[in-house]
Parts: structure tokens; C-alpha cells; sequence
């Protein structure tokens, strides 16, 4: 079933039924990935994931985890949970990427 088919859905139940969706601020606290992916095998640092976590919120980037050095590291495959910690206040169109920062300049991976 594709995306598009849910959204649509979603929206046709939404409207169907009178309701409208939360304009209330949610608190992001804590994201936590859990099992960790091997992305990339970096000889040095061993199998792992350098994941990099961004929040939207209305198309504006509210938080990057590249603003802070403790939640922007290199994951190694026994370290089983990423965690972030963004701490943000959202409401309306919000948007949270996880991707792979390669350390090969060569490749992305997202």
C-alpha cells in the first residue's frame, strides 16, 4: 500500500468524521534508535552508524544534532541504541530525518 493511498485515507476518515488534528505543542524529549545499523565498515573505528537527526517544524530546522558534539558521534554496532535528545517544543507540520553520515566523502547514504 503506498503512502499516498494512507495519506489520503487519513484525510477523507479526518474530514468524514468532523475531527481535526492537535494544534496543542508536543515536547520532543528523547529519540532513541534503537538496534543500530552497520552502515559503513570504517577499518579504524569498526562496523557502524554516524547517524545525523534533524526535526522541522513548518519547513524551519528546529533542531540538528550537529549543533551538539555529544549527540553527533560514530555508533558502533555492540552500542545498540542511538540516543538523541533534542528538547524541542513543536506543533503543526513536523518533519524528523534520520540519515547516515558517511565518513567517506565519497558516498552519502540516506
Amino acid at each position: 500500500q503506498s503512502i499516498h493511498k494512507r495519506y489520503i485515507r487519513y484525510f477523507a476518515t479526518a474530514i468524514s468524521s468532523g475531527s481535526l488534528p492537535n494544534h496543542d505543542a508536543v515536547l520532543i524529549r528523547r529519540i532513541v534508535l534503537h538496534t543500530v545499523p552497520v552502515m559503513q565498515d570504517d577499518k579504524p573505528l569498526g562496523p557502524g552508524y554516524y547517524p545525523h537527526l534533524s526535526v522541522w517544524c513548518g519547513g524551519k530546522l528546529v533542531y540538528s544534532s550537529t549543533w551538539f558534539e555529544e549527540q553527533s558521534r560514530y555508533y558502533k554496532r555492540e552500542d545498540c541504541t542511538a540516543v538523541f535528545e533534542p528538547g524541542v517544543s513543536v506543533t503543526g507540520d513536523v518533519t524528523i530525518r534520520l540519515h547516515h553520515i558517511s565518513l567517506n566523502p565519497l558516498t552519502s547514504e540516506t
